[in-house]
């Protein structure tokens, strides 16, 4: 009796040790396979890395360092840029694991960039797959996608995007101009909103039309000017504001168009130098401290800096003028920088400066872009320091320009000996013209100033191709 009571002591001891002992044994296992899983994640086996993950959080549930592993190795086979379902698959698993870690503890910062990378590159792998299908569907034609959303990435697939259905007022308004250029420093060129917000709003209004002028002033010199919101009338054209608004808004739509050369040659310095048309002016004047925190001026191109009035009533705009020269653009004054000034800001101008030693050519006034290809292109001269600018021309519709189809003016202006130069044109492109007639103009005081023609001009110059040198 003594035997078989100490027999069935023995026994619960051994049961109880075993059951135990299976907890132990267990979470060793799962150390052992996450240790394999980080040695494979460091070799770059990937698919291996997730099963030894998988395999120890079977085996541990309580293992709180397993389910990153997961998400991190699944996320490792993940491929932006490739086009196929089941990568796009492998990014959604990926962000579903990461969500949990998420669920289980909200403050999980890995976790939460995880995911807002993944979702960013599935949307460049979106606006890659639409520009692949419309490309593959002819290539005489430019592929353009205007985009809600966009991230990192998708400026490479032709992609620009717009600041979302924005609400109808100055505040909003406000905030559009320190959005753009941090979109822009964050390596996206091409940025635009909608003139006027997109929110019901009434042209009949003497206030919003007011809002609107200025918001249009502002949209003509974004990378993208494009008008578009809701309206209580259903009419959104600049007829619709009323017979004054009406004269304020076409005058900077046909600044818009005379700027085309300009604003066409911006573009290809964006895409052959990774340029930007929307530049915080911490972008130029790096060395200047008073400008690192401006964000509601900017420079479009690298010659025109742009001063949005956002204030109701407004007359004058306090602004900050960098080092250097600088012309009023709208009275052709020549004004000292490194300095704040308050400029004259009546609801028909919004204070624009030109850097001194720019060269800005304006094209013809027109109704679209390739109108009157023929007619002449003004050349103004704002003198004061010297200046270059790379005047540039292609088909205007093919991706011929990828194959070298395009063609170059380089434009020099020397201060010190006031000569302008016209280099020699290089490249060619089909339907190029043989010639071209450059009027010249030298801006001062109530000269060569808003968005007319100037005539005469100082200069009309034949262009065949070959350099010319001028002096006023």
């Amino acid at each position: 009796m003594k035997l078989a009571q100490t027999g069935i002591v023995i026994l619960l001891a051994v049961l109880v040790a075993t059951t135990s002992g299976c907890g132990v044994i267990n979470r060793i296992r799962a150390k052992n396979q996450l240790n394999e899983a980080a040695q494979a994640y460091r070799e770059g086996r990937f698919v291996d890395a997730e099963q030894h993950s998988r395999q120890a959080a079977e085996l541990d549930p309580n293992n709180k360092t397993a389910p990153m592993f997961i998400a991190r190795t699944i996320h490792a086979q993940y491929r932006p840029g490739v086009q196929s379902p089941e990568n796009i698959a492998k990014a959604q698993e990926a962000i579903q694991a990461y969500q949990a870690l998420l669920d289980k503890n909200p403050k999980d910062e890995e976790a939460y960039k995880a995911i807002a990378y993944l979702y960013g590159a599935i949307k460049a792998d979106d606006k890659l797959r639409q520009w692949i299908s419309q490309r593959a569907a002819s290539d005489q034609k430019r592929v353009f996608i205007l985009s809600r959303s966009a991230f990192a990435g998708s400026q490479r697939n032709a992609a620009a995007v717009w600041s979302g259905d924005l609400n109808p007022n100055w505040e909003t308004f406000r905030r559009q101009i320190p959005a753009g250029l941090n979109y822009s420093l964050a390596g996206n060129p091409y940025w635009t909103t909608d003139i006027g917000g997109f929110v019901v709003a009434n042209p009949n209004d003497p206030a919003y039309r007011e809002l609107y002028a200025r918001w249009f002033e502002f949209g003509a010199f974004c990378p993208i000017f494009r008008a578009h919101g809701t309206r209580t009338t259903n009419q959104n054209e600049v007829w619709s504001y009323g017979r004054e608004m009406q004269e304020i808004l076409s005058r900077y739509d046909r600044l818009r168009y005379r700027l085309l050369p300009y604003i066409y040659s911006v573009a290809w310095k964006t895409t052959s130098e990774h340029y930007t048309p929307m530049r915080a002016l911490v972008m130029d004047f790096a060395d200047d401290p008073r400008v690192w925190n401006i964000g509601d001026q900017f420079l479009f191109g690298p010659s025109l800096l742009v001063n949005p009035v956002t204030e109701p009533g407004a007359i004058m705009r306090r602004l900050y003028l960098p080092k250097g020269r600088w012309y009023d653009f709208w009275s052709g004054e020549s004004v000292e920088g490194g300095r704040a000034i308050d400029a004259s800001a009546p609801l028909a101008e919004l204070p624009v400066f030109v850097r001194a030693g720019a060269i800005i050519p304006l094209g013809p006034a027109v109704e679209y872009a390739q109108q009157r290809p023929d007619d002449p292109v003004e050349l103004r001269i704002f003198a004061g320091a010297d200046g270059d600018f790379t005047l540039y021309e292609d088909e205007g519709d093919s991706y011929h320009y990828e194959k070298g189809a395009h063609g170059t003016v380089a434009l020099h202006w020397d201060d010190a000996s006031r000569t302008l130069t016209v280099g020699e044109r290089k490249g060619r492109f089909n339907g190029m013209a043989a010639s071209l007639k450059f009027h010249v103009v030298m801006v001062g005081k109530n000269r060569a100033a808003g968005e007319q023609m100037t005539e005469p001009p100082d200069a009309i110059l034949d262009y065949n191709g070959s350099a010319i040198h001028w002096k006023p």
